[in-house]
């Protein structure tokens, strides 16, 4: 009401001044202008030189770190707790300008969202419009579904509650939505219920399977690469990242092909992270790893999960070890050719912008018969994705 009151007398002052003193309301006017201009100095002269020192420090830090993944996930995590979701990203895209490899921020976006939602859990659906959910390969997005699970801890995971929270994610943000972040809310649910049923990954996908095919899947990945990552496992205590053996790529084939259907396919999509940790760069040894799947579903999405992988370490390093080449072309069935490159195109253009002409140009080393098939494909996934990007407001970082 005060407001309302105000903003009429305002309006009133103004009226009479245009009308009685044109000179007057000139000089009003040039003294408004005149505050904007100063308030844009200060945040640009003042505010930001600030933000880039604090950015310094942190690279500073990690940069003479052990592990500069561990380090960033770390001084994010703390920095976010202390600040507002503004200045963390603010710091966040001045880090990635000195530093690229923190463009592959999937890690440290989950921290971050997942501390805005610890300030305020009843708001956690509201997070979802400030943030770009696109961002850093939609972990900005799984950190808000984490975050809000966590929060409660006599919430209790089921198939049921998983589908109740990720229809309330998927209503938040329709229309500018599709059925896509309800499927990535079951996935990231998943890895929150391996950490409820303590690692156990038999009784986890035993939820799973009460799901229908298409969610069975996204569930069934969801437990597989928690297990294979382990981020959330080790914050609870249940198992350690060192544990993982980087050197045992045939007991991780024979683990996954024991299981059958959808859960193979799964488990050898999460250990797609794991061959690439064994053979880094090496498109032949991830080829040679993910040929030992038993179901053909399985290698595919084992290959092309694994070359994004490859391709996104390449390019946000700037190594320049991985030219451009048709990596698909190694698969001799056409069904599983094309299902590749289209699997391997959406991983990379849904972790940034920055890849949008890495695809396009991609699609030009491919087959003369696929070539307008991949190009339009490109197109309109980054059409879709650009539609989504408008569901988020905080969109000054680097989609990555």
């Amino acid at each position: 009401m005060y407001n309302t009151v105000l903003l009429m007398r305002f309006r009133r002052f103004f009226k009479e001044v245009g009308q009685n003193n044109k000179f007057v309301f000139g000089l009003v006017l040039f003294l408004v202008c005149f505050s904007v201009l100063i308030s844009f100095i200060v945040i640009v002269y003042f505010q930001k030189p600030a933000l880039v020192s604090v950015a310094g420090s942190i690279v500073s830090a990690c940069g003479n770190s052990g592990s500069k993944e561990v380090c960033y996930i770390r001084q994010f995590d703390l920095f976010s707790k202390e600040n507002s979701l503004k200045t963390t990203m603010s710091v966040l895209k001045a880090v990635q300008d000195v530093d690229s490899t923190t463009k592959f921020c999937h890690v440290i976006a989950h921290k971050i969202s997942n501390n805005e939602v610890s300030k305020n859990p009843e708001k956690w659906l509201d997070l979802l419009s400030e943030i770009d959910i696109v961002s850093c390969n939609e972990g900005f997005f799984h950190g808000v579904i984490e975050g809000y699970m966590a929060s409660d801890p006599q919430f209790l995971l089921d198939e049921n509650s998983m589908m109740e929270i990720c229809k309330q994610v998927g209503e938040s943000l329709s229309p500018n939505s599709d059925m896509t972040y309800f499927n990535d809310c079951i996935h990231t649910s998943a890895h929150l219920l391996l950490v409820q049923e303590e690692s156990d990954v038999e009784r986890s996908l035993e939820v799973c399977h009460k799901m229908d095919e298409e969610l069975k899947l996204e569930c069934s990945y969801g437990v597989f690469m928690e297990d294979a990552q382990r981020l959330n496992l080790e914050i609870h205590g249940y198992k350690s990242r060192q544990q993982i053996g980087f050197e045992e790529a045939e007991f991780y084939k024979r683990e996954c092909n024991e299981y059958e259907g959808k859960d193979q396919s799964a488990c050898w999509l999460s250990r797609a992270w794991i061959f690439y940790s064994i053979g880094r760069l090496d498109t032949n040894k991830m080829f040679e790893n993910c040929s030992g799947a038993e179901i053909k579903d399985a290698f595919m999405r084992c290959y092309s999960r694994g070359l994004a992988i490859i391709i996104a370490v390449d390019q946000t390093q700037k190594l320049n070890k991985v030219p451009i080449n048709d990596y698909c072309s190694r698969i001799e069935e056409d069904g599983l050719y094309r299902e590749c490159n289209k699997y391997l195109l959406d991983l990379l253009l849904r972790i940034g912008k920055s890849f949008n002409d890495y695809s396009r140009e991609y699609c030009l080393v491919t087959k003369d018969e696929y070539k307008s098939v991949c190009s339009n494909l490109v197109e309109e996934t980054i059409q879709k994705l650009e539609k989504r990007k408008g569901v988020g407001s905080v969109t000054e970082v680097n989609n990555l």
